[in-house]
């Protein structure tokens, strides 16, 4: 018998219970409509915050690590994969998944995924994608991709990747590239690709 669970076979099918922790134990509340996921016992901190690992009811699959049940939806696809953090504020429900970084703060929905990286605000929802970098806040949606850099406010839609600079405000949208030293403060951009300077968009 393992520490999570006791396994029960019947009829050839694995039949996962969750381990019931001992008087005392301090693992965050789960509300009883909740059939998704249920804590594992196991913790870490994060910036000094206690984390718990997540396990599906359902599949069995061990996820990642959330500090309460208010940063992991129990309805819908979402989830946090064994090497994502969810805590603070943030929220991720919807579709969206997590499959690395640190998520400290804002709204995941939709298909958005994270990669990796690190989301301290805002919004990304829609086929977003996270693969790296810093969001502070502002909003992403659409199949925008943030690879490295800094997004502190603005939105990046379409087609449009940051893969470096710094996204201060503004509309990035369409095949707009920020890549570089380069820094967007204002103004709508749908296309070309900035690598360098301070650029104002009409």
């Amino acid at each position: 018998m393992r520490d999570e669970e006791a396994n029960q076979t019947k009829n050839n099918i694995l039949i996962l219970r969750p381990k019931i922790n001992k008087p005392g134990a301090k693992t965050p509340p789960l509300s009883p409509e909740n059939r998704k996921y249920y804590f594992t016992g196991r913790s870490k901190k994060i910036d000094g915050v206690a984390v718990w690992q997540i396990r599906s009811r359902t599949l069995g699959n061990y996820g990642g690590f959330i500090e309460s049940e208010d940063n992991l939806s129990f309805w819908g696809e979402a989830w946090v994969c064994a090497a994502g953090a969810v805590l603070g504020g943030a929220r991720v429900y919807g579709d969206a998944w997590i499959r690395g970084g640190i998520i400290t703060g804002g709204k995941i929905s939709g298909h958005a995924e994270i990669e990796g990286g690190r989301v301290q605000g805002g919004i990304i929802s829609g086929g977003a994608i996270i693969s790296g970098g810093l969001m502070e806040d502002g909003e992403m949606s659409g199949n925008a991709l943030l690879v490295n850099g800094l997004v502190a406010g603005g939105y990046i839609g379409d087609e449009a990747t940051v893969c470096g600079g710094r996204v201060l405000g503004g509309v990035i949208c369409g095949t707009t590239v920020v890549s570089g030293s380069a820094t967007m403060e204002a103004g709508c951009f749908s296309q070309g690709t900035y690598h360098s300077g301070v650029n104002r968009g009409e």
